[in-house]
C-alpha cells in the first residue's frame, strides 16, 4: 500500500484558488481518509491511511518527482553509484533539521537505516519492519543492504551484498522516511504516536478514530507552506466521506472506493484526480501444470479476450486495454507493445491442438473490489463470457488472496491478478511474474536489470523483457489502473502533484 502524496501542492492550488496568484495563506488544509492509521512510524506500517502523512512529516534520501517515475533529490543533493552497482555514495542537504531542531546528517540517517536492518540494534526492538523485508530481502545477514556508513557528516554510503540497481527507487518510498534520532532513541512506540520529522509539517496531536493535526515545521528548509496547519480526518462511513467534500469539511480524500469514485464523477463542484499508473491488472496462468504449461493453450486464451470491452470495466475512459506489462513512463515502458487483438476463429483452432482436458476452467478473481480492479466479479464474468464463445468451459470463483488457491490437482486455472510498482521501479512490477514463470531468458534479463548501473542499459533490459513475455504468452496484460483521490473544484489539476 506503499503511496506517494503531493498534498502540499493540493494546498497551494486551494489556497490560490482558480485565478489568483496573491490570495492570503489559507489556515487550515484537511484530507479525509476511510480507516484510522495503524501508526505514524511509516518503516512499520504499510497501511494506505498510516502512510498518507509520511510525506509531509519525513523526507527520504530521494524521492520520486510528482507525476513521473524520475528521481530526485530530496534528503540527499546528489548521488553516485560505484562501476559494480554496489556502493552508493549520497551526499546530504546542508542545515537539513529535524522538527524538533536536532540535524539531518549522516548520522542520523545511519542511525535509521541501522535500526530497520540490524535485529541487534538498541532501536529495532520487536517491530516487524515489513517493508524492509519486502524491499531487501530481511535483516542481518540476510539484507541485500551489507553496511551503511558516514564517513562525515554530510555523506552517507550504503553498500550492498550484489550489484543492486533498484536500491535508488526503493529508497524513495515512504517506509524508507528518516526519522529523529532524539525521538527514535527515547521511545519507539512514542515516535509510532507522534514521530518526528524534517518534512514540511510537524505532528501536534493524534486523536485516533478522529484526527491527525500537524503544524508547520519551524525547521523547515524550504519554500513556507501556504496553509498554517494539515489535518488528516478519520471518516470510516463512505458516504458521509462524499458529504463531508461537499459540505468543504475537508478538501480531499484519498483512495475512494470505486462505488464512491462513481459517486463523486457524477458531482459537481468535485473533481477526481490520478497520477501516472503504477499497476498491471492481468490475468495469469498457473504454468507449473497442463494445459498451461503448453504455449498454445495460452495463446488460444489470448486470442478468445476482448482488451477494450475489459477495459471498459475499470470505470474510466482514460484506462484503456493494456499492450506491455509495464505501465506508461516506467523505466522500460514499450509504447510499442500494442493491446492484443480479439480473434475467436483463431482462439478455436489453438484451442483444438493444445489438449485441454474435459470439464471447467478455474477463474479465480479478487474477492474484494479496489480502485485497482473496481468490478473484480465482473470482470471474471466478462472473461468466461467471452472464453465461451470460443468453446472453452470456465468456472468462476472469487480468492481472498494473490496466490492460486489450489497448487496441484483440479482443473486448469486462470487468476485475475496485480502487480504494482510501488517503488516506481521495474524489477518490483516484474516480481509477480518472476514467482510464476519459470523460464531460464527471462530470469537472466530480470537479473541483468539488477545489476545493470545506469537507467539507459535497464530501460533496454526492460524493453526486452516486455517483448519476451508478449512472446510466450507467460501472461496477459489487461489494463493499466490508476488509484484516485478526490478534491474539492477549486482545485486546479495543472498543479496536483498526486502519486
Amino acid at each position: 500500500m506503499q503511496r506517494r502524496f503531493g498534498w502540499f501542492a493540493l494546498a497551494l492550488a486551494l489556497a490560490a484558488g482558480p485565478g489568483c496568484s496573491s490570495a492570503p495563506p489559507a489556515p487550515t488544509f484537511t484530507i479525509g481518509v476511510l480507516e484510522d492509521p495503524a501508526g505514524l512510524d511509516p518503516a512499520r506500517h504499510d497501511d494506505a491511511a498510516s502512510l498518507v502523512v509520511s510525506k509531509e512529516i519525513f523526507q527520504t534520501l530521494v524521492q520520486l518527482r510528482p507525476g513521473t517515475f524520475d528521481v530526485e533529490p530530496d534528503a540527499a543533493l546528489s548521488w553516485k553509484v560505484s562501476p559494480d552497482a554496489r556502493t552508493w555514495t549520497f551526499r546530504l542537504q546542508p542545515g537539513l533539521q529535524f522538527s524538533d531542531g536536532t540535524p539531518l546528517d549522516a548520522a542520523a540517517v545511519k542511525l535509521n537505516f541501522d535500526r530497520w536492518r540490524l535485529t541487534k540494534d538498541p532501536n529495532h526492538d520487536d517491530t516487524p519492519y515489513p517493508a524492509y523485508a519486502q524491499y531487501f530481502g530481511g535483516f542481518d545477514d540476510a539484507s541485500q543492504i551489507t553496511s551503511v556508513d558516514a564517513p562525515d557528516p554530510a555523506t552517507v554510503i550504503i553498500r550492498t551484498k550484489d550489484a543492486f540497481a533498484p536500491l535508488l527507487r526503493d529508497l524513495t518510498l515512504p517506509s524508507f522516511s528518516i526519522g529523529s534520532p532524539k525521538a527514535i532513541g527515547y521511545s519507539t512506540a512514542a515516535f509510532d504516536e507522534l514521530p518526528v520529522g524534517s518534512g514540511r509539517f510537524a505532528v501536534q496531536d493524534w486523536w485516533p478514530n478522529d484526527h491527525i493535526a500537524m503544524n508547520v515545521n519551524p525547521h523547515w528548509h524550504g519554500p513556507q507552506p501556504p496553509v498554517a496547519s494539515l489535518v488528516v480526518r478519520f471518516i470510516p462511513d463512505p458516504p458521509t466521506s462524499v458529504l463531508s467534500l461537499e459540505k468543504d469539511d475537508i478538501d480531499v480524500l484519498t483512495d475512494p472506493t470505486p462505488q464512491i469514485a462513481r459517486d463523486i464523477a457524477s458531482r459537481s463542484g468535485m473533481r477526481l484526480f490520478h497520477g501516472p499508473s503504477d499497476s498491471v491488472c492481468y490475468l495469469g496462468f498457473d504454468l507449473s501444470r497442463p494445459p498451461f504449461d503448453d504455449e498454445r493453450a495460452r495463446r488460444a486464451i489470448a486470442a478468445a479476450l476482448d482488451p477494450v470491452a475489459i477495459a471498459k470495466l475499470f470505470g474510466s475512459s482514460e484506462v484503456g486495454p493494456a499492450g506491455g506489462w509495464l505501465p506508461p513512463g516506467m523505466l522500460g515502458s514499450d509504447a510499442a507493445i500494442e493491446p492484443l487483438r480479439r480473434d475467436v476463429p483463431d482462439a478455436k483452432a489453438l484451442l483444438a491442438g493444445a489438449n485441454f482436458p474435459h470439464g471447467p476452467v478455474s477463474l479465480f478473481y479478487p474477492n474484494l473490489a479496489s480502485a485497482l480492479v473496481p468490478d473484480p466479479g465482473g470482470t471474471a464474468q466478462l472473461i468466461a463470457a467471452e472464453l465461451a464463445e470460443a468453446g472453452l468451459e470456465v468456472d468462476v470463483q472469487p480468492a481472498p488472496g494473490t496466490a492460486f488457491p489450489v497448487a496441484s490437482g483440479g482443473n486448469p486455472q486462470l487468476q485475475i491478478a496485480v502487480a504494482r510498482a510501488t517503488s516506481g521501479d521495474p524489477n518490483e512490477a516484474f516480481a509477480p511474474l518472476a514467482l510464476t514463470w519459470n523460464d531460464a531468458q527471462f530470469a537472466a534479463l530480470l537479473d541483468a536489470g539488477r545489476k545493470a548501473p545506469d537507467d539507459a542499459s535497464r530501460a533496454g533490459i526492460y524493453r526486452s523483457a516486455q517483448a519476451l513475455v508478449r512472446q510466450h504468452v507467460a501472461a496477459i496484460p489487461l489494463v493499466h489502473p490508476f488509484r484516485w483521490s478526490a478534491a474539492v473544484s477549486t482545485v486546479d489539476p495543472k498543479v496536483v502533484a498526486l502519486p
